[in-house]
Formats: C-alpha cells, sequence, structure tokens
C-alpha cells in the first residue's frame, strides 16, 4: 500500500515484550526516532494497558493518533476476556482519559504552533470485541455514547469475536459481520448525526439488540410522526435524520438553500445522485 501511494503512515499495534511497559516504551522510542530523521507521514500506536502517564504524553506527542483497547464494554466482560491485561477502570479508561486530556492541551498547542504532524492531529481511538461474552448491541451503544461524548474519541473499532481451538472460547459462535456493521451504522449516528442514546433505544428489539437494517431507516420507521421533513425549512440535525442523507450532503443542502433562498427537485437530484434519491424522496417536501 505505501508503494502504490494509497497510504502515507504506519499503524504500530502492540505485541508483547516481556511487560507493557516495556513494550509501549520501544514502539514510542520507534516514533520518536522515526520523526529525528524526518519521517512526516501518519504515525498511529495502539498501546498497552496500564502505561505510565509519561508514555501516554510522549505518544501523543509524535502520534497523528493513539489509543488504548478497551476490548470490551464493561469490567466485569474484561476481567472474563482479560484477566492479565490489568484493571478495566484504572489501566484501560484512565489511560483513554489522559490521552483525552492530552488532546484538548495539544490542539491548542498545535494552532498556535502550526504543528504539521503528531500531536494527536487525527485524535484519539480504540478496539472493542463484539460477540464474545453475550454483551448486547445496547451495551455497545452505551459505552460509544460515553467515549464519543465524554473522552472525545475520534474512532471506535469493532472486531466480530471468531472462535480459535485450543482457546477458553473455542466453542463459542462467530459474530455475525453483519451486527458488527450495524454497530458501526448506529454509532456513527451518535457520533455525527446528532442522535442520542434514547432515540437508538427506539429501535432495539426486545433483547436489546439493533434489528438488521439501516438504523436510520429503522429510526424514520417508528418515528413516523417526524417525517415527512420540508427540505427548505428543516434545520441541519433534522436533514441528517433522513435516510439517504449525510453530514457533508446536509451542509450542501444548507448552502444551496442560502445561496438561492430554497432547494429545487433538480438541485437535490444533483447533490445525492440517482442512486440515493428515490430513498431521500419518500421522507422530504419541498
Amino acid at each position: 500500500l505505501w508503494r502504490r501511494g494509497i497510504i502515507k503512515g504506519i499503524f504500530l499495534s502492540s505485541g508483547i515484550i516481556k511487560d507493557p511497559e516495556t513494550t509501549s516504551e520501544k514502539q514510542i522510542e520507534v516514533a520518536e526516532e522515526l520523526r529525528r530523521r524526518g519521517f512526516t507521514g501518519y504515525i498511529h500506536l495502539r498501546l498497552m494497558p496500564g502505561i505510565p502517564k509519561d508514555y501516554v504524553w510522549r505518544a501523543a506527542v509524535v502520534a497523528d493518533r493513539a489509543g488504548v483497547n478497551l476490548e470490551t464494554t464493561s469490567e466485569h466482560y474484561f476481567s472474563e476476556i482479560a484477566p492479565d491485561k490489568g484493571n478495566y477502570v484504572n489501566d484501560v479508561l484512565k489511560r483513554l482519559e489522559w490521552f483525552s486530556r492530552a488532546l484538548k492541551i495539544l490542539s491548542k498547542q498545535r494552532e498556535s504552533l502550526g504543528v504539521k504532524v503528531g500531536y494527536l492531529r487525527a485524535g484519539i481511538d480504540t478496539q472493542v470485541m463484539v460477540g464474545v461474552v453475550g454483551e448486547s448491541d445496547l451495551e455497545h451503544l452505551k459505552l460509544s455514547e460515553e467515549l464519543y461524548r465524554n473522552y472525545k474519541l475520534t474512532r471506535i473499532y469493532f472486531s466480530p469475536f471468531e472462535p480459535i481451538i485450543g482457546t477458553p472460547f473455542e466453542n463459542k459462535p462467530p459474530c455475525p459481520l453483519d451486527r458488527v456493521k450495524r454497530l458501526y451504522q448506529a454509532t456513527f449516528l451518535l457520533r455525527d448525526y446528532g442522535f442520542t442514546l434514547n432515540d437508538l433505544k427506539t429501535i432495539l428489539g426486545d433483547d436489546n439488540m439493533l434489528p438488521d437494517i439501516d438504523p436510520k431507516v429503522a429510526y424514520a420507521k417508528i418515528n413516523k410522526h417526524m417525517f415527512p421533513v420540508n427540505i427548505n425549512e428543516a434545520t441541519f440535525f433534522e436533514i441528517v435524520r433522513i435516510p439517504g442523507i449525510g453530514p457533508i450532503t446536509a451542509k450542501k443542502i444548507l448552502e444551496i438553500r442560502n445561496i438561492k433562498g430554497k432547494i429545487t427537485f433538480e438541485d437535490l437530484s444533483r447533490i445525492v445522485g440517482r442512486n440515493r434519491l428515490k430513498q431521500v424522496l419518500k421522507y422530504i417536501t419541498f
């Protein structure tokens, strides 16, 4: 990918060398050495739980994005699937909190100093396993809302569980890929579309799981009283709730409205494209 010019950076994850502190120290040293040698590409570090605070700050300065894997949705589940990774609250969540504080401070310094690399310019991330301990989608949604709202994470990666022979969970069923897809879609609604956890609770089944359709479509079906939306009067957050319209398209609609006074069918057709237009028209008026 690097040779083909598709990427301009590296992702350095964490194997285990002796102990978490040694592992993360070597990762940070690699990143720092790359910067010393003039590397200006993207650096993404995924560090180990329980690392010292100064490691978090060193990583935050040198990396464009960094984080620690949460692995699961609660302290109880964490002790079951990762008993050798320390304490869920103190060793993992606390480190994400430190990264969040570093991001707040370094963002201001990055702007004032005109820094082009590092300083967490691409934010903080984590990874969570799905389907390994019987957790519900609601549990994932609660965690995601907390991480996006309170910890200011940029991205949460969901990893579908797959059983491996010879491990304690070898007889557990694999997680369906469609479940992960719906979790991504639903959590993006929390992150980018102004949806709340209570909004998404309305589309969950009795088992607290998401339906296997686009969560925004499911929300529109449950909340029929909110549609159709008048595309020439709606606010940004009303427009992005329309299936087939995302934040970028919503901003374009508002720009045209500001310039022309209103948006026409022809304008909308040009913005959303033929493939999405039919879906959008089900939920709007002019």
